[in-house]
């Protein structure tokens, strides 16, 4: 392999050597002259797939880095940097103009989902800062850029929570019946609740439940985790098939998605949006505050620890890798499989009741009653 590289750079050397002084500067020059009169865009369509790997991760991002985002409410509009050299794109640019996204954003809020809580843009502003900072990087590897410009360039913090994400008793209640009276499919939103409080589950694996992840017969669902993981997770059977009944009669989904609507649209992201403006329209206390969904998520997990302990919770939760400090332990990473699953199945019956009844203790069960099954108590 020496051999080989030593002919190379000999061939090389040999190559250089015939070349006038002069033309090989001045073939230097004008690389140098393209590649300072290069715009970002043309620097993108050279990375061809590079560029569209990026486009797909951040598709807002990307295309207000290249077109801007026109004035609105007052403030200023965001340059693209797009048509601009890429001489153009610094750090002082493009921090200014994260900056100014940002504001962007968060003046453009609505009034239901400012009173969600803070809304400061920060979320939006993080994936423009990450998508120029992949753009930076990338755009250094194809060697036309170098050095890199936006290695220090950092997301904008976002607001933290502005109260405790579980719910009180009253609270719940609350939720449950903003929900229900506002409900346009009262069947499937009770269905929804129930899964939320029975596994723990996050929305977006809710919305990740296909018709193969549910077996009646053994009263288990199969999720499918934020980061990838799948997890078998107990439902007492009466709430299963009451669920299965529900969604039986309704067209299948296009992709087999099991919760969806009277039409077969699949679950989204919507409903919980739908849940948590419901839910700031009619009670006081959530005004100003993040609250939807995921809250019951977090008021299980409370009920789970004060009654089974902060391990029990973890495994409630899905929470497979060990933190220091953090809410995972190594608890769930010393369970198999087998044992995962006669712990939930343990966890469920100290928190809701026996596999075989509905569930028990539920302060929101009244508001719930209506649109459930004769046989539920």
């Amino acid at each position: 392999m020496t051999d080989a590289n030593d002919e190379v750079l000999q061939l090389l050397a040999r190559l250089l050597a015939s070349v006038p002084p002069a033309d090989l500067a001045h073939a230097l020059e004008q690389a140098q002259w393209a590649r300072s009169t290069l715009t970002l865009r043309e620097a993108l369509t050279a990375m061809g797939e590079t560029a569209q790997r990026i486009q797909r991760s951040y598709p807002t991002a990307y295309r207000v880095i290249l077109d801007g985002r026109p004035a609105a409410a007052g403030l200023p509009a965001v340059e693209g940097f797009g048509d601009r050299p890429l001489a153009d794109l610094t750090f002082v640019n493009a921090r200014a103009a994260a900056r100014a996204y940002q504001e962007l954003v968060g003046a453009g809020m609505s009034r239901k989902a400012a009173g969600r809580g803070p809304r400061t843009g920060a979320r939006a502003a993080g994936h423009y800062v990450i998508a120029l900072r992949t753009i930076d990087r990338e755009l250094a590897v194809h060697g036309l850029r170098t050095p890199r410009q936006l290695e220090g360039l950092k997301e904008p913090p976002r607001a933290g929570p502005t109260r405790e994400h579980y719910l009180t008793d009253s609270e719940e209640c609350d939720f449950a019946r903003a929900v229900l009276v506002n409900s346009r499919d009262p069947e499937l939103d009770v269905v929804l609740w129930l899964v939320y409080l029975e596994t723990g589950c996050r929305p977006v694996e809710a919305r990740r439940l296909r018709e193969v992840d549910v077996y009646v017969s053994g009263g288990a669902l199969t999720l499918v985790g934020k980061d990838g993981p799948v997890r078998r997770v107990p439902v007492q059977r009466p709430v299963l098939q009451f669920a299965v009944r529900a969604m039986a009669h309704r067209p299948p989904a296009p992709d087999e998605q099991w919760l969806r609507s009277r039409d077969g649209t699949p679950l989204t992201r919507h409903r919980s949006n739908a849940w948590s403006e419901h839910l700031h329209d009619s009670a006081a206390w959530a005004r100003g505050h993040r609250i939807g969904p995921y809250a019951l998520r977090a008021t299980m997990a409370r009920r789970v620890r004060k009654l089974c302990g902060k391990e029990a919770a973890g495994l409630f939760l899905g929470h497979v890798e060990a933190r220091t400090g953090g809410t995972t332990t190594t608890y769930t990473e010393s369970l198999t499989e087998s044992s995962q699953w006669s712990e939930r199945k343990a966890i469920l019956r100290a928190v809701l009741g026996p596999r075989n009844g509905w569930p028990k203790g539920l302060p929101e069960w009244a508001i719930l009653r209506p649109f459930l099954p004769a046989d539920a108590p």
